[in-house]
């Protein structure tokens, strides 16, 4: 069967956290900015990993941060946690049922 108590509300926790993260892959790749930041979060990487390489800032002059609001993640989460709780169905689907 599924889970219940602290074990749901952990499952619905890390549902959301995945959710969010798709939706904001998402939402970059419909502004058609996916591969440019991804491209920019890895040149900061290397720039503070490897020595010598130069170090660029995190966001270009002029931009900020795109807020993505976490309502839609949680949502979807809880209604995932639900559906396991009745038929085990993510539990069946990583195999751990």
């Amino acid at each position: 069967m599924g889970v219940a108590g602290a074990a749901a509300a952990t499952e619905t926790l890390i549902l959301a956290f995945l959710v969010g993260a798709l939706l904001g892959l998402v939402q970059l790749a419909w502004r058609g900015q996916l591969f440019a930041r991804f491209g920019r979060v890895l040149r900061f990487l290397a720039g503070q990993v490897v020595p010598g390489v130069k170090k660029v800032p995190l966001l270009k002059e002029g931009e900020s941060f795109t807020m993505q609001y976490f309502g839609t993640a949680i949502c979807l989460a809880t209604l995932a946690t639900l559906w396991d709780l009745r038929s085990g169905g993510i539990a069946a689907l990583l195999g751990a049922g």
